[in-house]
């Protein structure tokens, strides 16, 4: 029981720092003055290690900090974050065995879909004019961030879900 509260709140504690990283003015992962949204892998590695009872706390936890900082339309992310989190909880333990083939690809997809998802709810939904440019310029390249850090989370993540759990 004492691993799993740790493993929980060093998950907590590397999803505040990562917040707050991306998050701050002097971010090194800005282009075109788009911010690499570090939340959505985080959360996709640990309902992948963790199961979806805990991928679904940590999406609603990310999906808190996520819609706070935008400041308008509450409990997208929440929900968002929260249905892939299950999602990808219930896929590791009934589906896939984790390794980092199956880690990538599973959280590849998913982040897709997370940014089509957020795309089309906060752009093409509510007819932009401008709704795929703002797609290939800023949609693309955030794809394309969540992408590139998932191998970093997955190395970050595995330690902990491997090496404090329970026997």
């Amino acid at each position: 029981m004492q691993y799993k509260i740790f493993r929980y709140f060093a998950y907590s504690l590397e999803m505040i720092i990562f917040f707050v990283l991306d998050r701050t003015p002097i971010m090194m992962l800005d282009f075109w003055s788009n911010r690499a949204s570090l939340l959505v892998p985080i959360v996709f590695m640990i309902a992948l290690f963790e199961g979806e009872e805990v991928g679904v706390s940590f999406g609603v936890f990310a999906g808190i900090l996520l819609d706070s900082s935008v400041g308008y339309s509450w409990g997208f992310f929440v929900i968002l974050l929260g249905i892939l989190g299950y999602i990808i909880g219930l896929i590791s333990r009934d589906i896939i065995n984790v390794t980092f083939l199956t880690a990538m690809l599973v959280c590849a997809v998913a982040t897709v879909v997370f940014f089509i998802f957020s795309f089309f709810y906060y752009n093409f939904a509510q007819r932009y004019q401008n709704a795929w440019y703002i797609f290939w310029r800023h949609y693309l390249i955030k794809i394309a961030f969540g992408l590139l850090t998932l191998p970093i989370v997955y190395y970050l993540n595995r330690p902990l879900a491997i090496n404090l759990n329970e026997q």
